[in-house]
Parts: C-alpha cells; structure tokens; sequence
C-alpha cells in the first residue's frame, strides 16, 4: 500500500519492515544512557488493546501520508503518557506536542486524496518496544533495543 501511494502522490515510501506507531520520540540518546532509559520504562504498567486502522490521510505541511484509525482506544493514550511521564521523571527530554497516532507510510509526498480501506486492519497490540534508528546506505533502519508485553 505504501509504495502504492507513493508512486500516486510523488513521495517516498515507507519499507514494510519500517512502519510502525511512535509513542514517544525521545531523538538523539547517547548509548551510555539507554539501560537507565530501559530500567525506568521497565516500571510502566499498561493493558494491551486493539486498534483498527481503516483509512490514509494526509498531512500537507509535512508532506506525509499516513494510516490511521478511526478513533483509538484510551489504552493507547494511557500508555503513551505513562512512558512520556516515566521517561522525563527519568531525567529524558521529548516533545511537548499533543500525541497524534498514526503510522507514516509516505514522506515528501506532494498530494493525497484520503481514502477509507475497503478491509479494515485489526490489529491486537500485547507489546511495545524501544527502538533505534540507523541510518545506512538503503535509507533508515530500526532496530529493537527492548520489548515490554502489555497486561
């Protein structure tokens, strides 16, 4: 799908193995400082939920196109302000903007016509996980530093 509304909108898309759902973007963390970032999220307790994502939309200002929900479960929000107040009591500068959930699946796109899906994706969510980005010669990578299980 992704590469799919690239090749409509003119952007560039998002590799499968690269979507994902941010919770929280922390941006440049030194290495020495990711086991207290990992002991302090180890506290967060959160339930697991569903989240059915049903349409593409478009963020013309930052030219991205992205798969959402309709309307997302409060364990969702539970969750991402649990590791927002965790990590900053922890001593970890974030973002202070509002959290807006959705997965990126075109970046420099320069149009979209928002669509709903025809088959909506059911998607049960029982973990979460700190990740990296690399960046390479392909592009950017993530990779998993930690998984927490929900519940």
């Amino acid at each position: 799908m992704a590469q799919k509304l690239a090749e409509q909108s003119g952007g560039r898309h998002i590799r499968p193995e690269n979507i994902h759902l941010t919770l929280l973007f922390l941006g440049r963390t030194p290495k020495e400082k990711i086991p207290g970032l990992v002991s302090a999220a180890s506290d967060i307790s959160a339930e697991p939920f569903d989240l059915i994502i049903q349409k593409t939309r478009f963020w013309k200002r930052s030219r991205i196109i992205f798969a959402a929900a309709e309307t997302y479960p409060p364990a969702l929000f539970t969750l991402a302000n649990a590791i927002r107040t965790t990590t900053r009591n922890a001593g970890f500068e974030s973002d202070d903007r509002a959290y807006k959930p959705h997965m990126t699946l075109v970046r420099k796109a320069t149009q979209h016509k928002p669509a709903d899906f025809d088959k909506p994706i059911a998607w049960q969510v029982t973990h979460w996980l700190l990740m990296q980005s690399e960046q390479n010669k392909l592009g950017v990578r993530y990779k998993t530093l930690h998984q927490w299980r929900l519940g």
